[in-house]
């Protein structure tokens, strides 16, 4: 069982870029949040995608992440920080822009974590979805899902998860929602995928103090309470171990 050494392939601390911190005090205070919840190893990944309404310079990125990186060697020296981005899925024009140098890996590996739209009128179907991440699974690059719980088209859909898993896609789920989350599908949804072993990579999706700050103790209870310890050990550390390496996580359990 790993205790407080966990590591969250999935945030938005990294000031000024996004919707996360407005400046480098509040990213400071959220790492200090992010390790009294256990937290050892911190990605940092600002969206990046003109159809998300953000599309950060990649030298900008590097200036702050620097800037943040000198601060939590003295105020957080525990933390390990990684750079990444949260990239809007545009099938064909996503790798282009990781290619080009416009938006980042996760920590200058193949791995790429992917979002979709999952809210509103442009909402993204569970097929889309699964259409595009394995059209482009065909690519060098390997693949994470974001927060994959999240994508309500998934409901009564379930086994498109399964496709893209075998399809060679990873997944990563949010902390919160395996006990925090107060909507009943997102929570039980979450709960499945760890159940089935279907779940890759853990995060918190944390953004700032008024909006999802970090939390990852209560999921990695319920991981270590309801799955076998290798699978959550896999879960809260080892996969992302492999990922900063540049190795291959094994997609089934």
């Amino acid at each position: 069982m790993i205790i407080d050494n966990y590591t969250d392939i999935h945030s938005h601390l990294l000031f000024g870029l996004d919707d996360g911190p407005r400046d480098l005090e509040e990213s400071i205070i959220l790492l200090k949040m992010a390790r009294d919840e256990g937290i050892r190893t911190q990605f940092l990944t600002p969206h990046y995608g003109p159809e998300s309404g953000y599309t950060p310079d990649a030298q900008k990125i590097r200036e702050n992440f620097e800037i943040l990186k000198a601060r939590a060697r003295i105020e957080v020296p525990e933390m390990t920080l990684l750079l990444g981005s949260e990239l809007y899925c545009a099938p064909n024009q996503v790798i282009g822009r990781v290619e080009r140098g416009e938006a980042l890996s996760m920590a200058n590996t193949s791995y790429l974590l992917l979002e979709f739209n999952e809210w509103g009128p442009y909402r993204q179907t569970a097929e889309h979805i699964t259409k595009s991440m394995l059209f482009l699974r065909h690519t060098n690059w390997r693949l994470i899902l974001a927060h994959a719980e999240r994508y309500r088209d998934f409901k009564g859909k379930q086994s498109l998860y399964r496709d893209l898993v075998s399809g060679g896609v990873y997944l990563q789920i949010n902390a919160y929602d395996l006990m925090d989350q107060p909507d009943d599908w997102v929570r039980e949804n979450t709960r499945w995928l760890v159940q089935n072993r279907l779940a890759h990579f853990i995060g918190t999706d944390a953004h700032r103090l008024k909006k999802r700050t970090p939390v990852m103790r209560s999921g990695v209870d319920y991981l270590y309470q309801h799955c076998d310890e290798a699978y959550a050990d896999a879960l809260v550390k080892g996969n992302a171990d492999k990922l900063i390496a540049g190795e291959r996580v094994p997609l089934s359990y």
